[in-house]
């Protein structure tokens, strides 16, 4: 699945759904064992995703990930990866020993994701170019809400 230049693509697989953002590519796969596997080899995608296990391909980390969204940009010299809530497990594919388990509630644990030559593989990230609008419109679509959803506080998502 690839987007253009001024282009985006909302869609659904199963029980998950999927914003792609412009100028993105995205593959979507099956392993030998039955794994949903998401390989993005550019640009952005954020997704929501039901019960299972997925893995998301980077091209600089590979993410197992459980019943979670999450937000990732994919570069060759770095990715970035916002487990938006859910469990994602991080690892980097310029050292096998470089990976790190992250369990979020609400944008809690957002990483870099750095290729070869850097001095650390996995940082801190700040949260950046996805919102909780988005991840509730995309939850919406398979029927269901994010665990952080409260219609007491629409405004907060959607302004008065």
């Amino acid at each position: 699945i690839s987007t253009g230049e001024k282009s985006m693509a909302v869609f659904l697989v199963e029980r998950d759904a999927y914003l792609l953002r412009a100028d993105s590519r995205m593959e979507i796969a099956q392993s030998s064992t039955g794994l949903k596997v998401l390989r993005v080899a550019t640009g952005k995608m954020l997704s929501v995703f039901g019960h299972g296990e997925k893995r998301i391909e980077l091209p600089t980390a590979t993410i197992g990930i459980r019943g979670t969204a999450a937000y990732v940009e994919a570069g060759q010299e770095m990715s970035y990866i916002c487990t938006c809530y859910g469990l994602a497990e991080i690892q980097a594919t310029a050292d096998l020993d470089a990976r790190e388990v992250v369990e979020s509630r609400h944008h809690d644990a957002p990483r870099f994701i750095y290729g070869k030559g850097a001095k650390k593989l996995i940082t801190v990230a700040p949260v950046f170019n996805h919102t909780d609008a988005e991840l509730i419109m995309l939850e919406d679509l398979v029927g269901r809400m994010p665990p952080f959803y409260n219609p007491w506080e629409m405004s907060k998502y959607y302004g008065e």
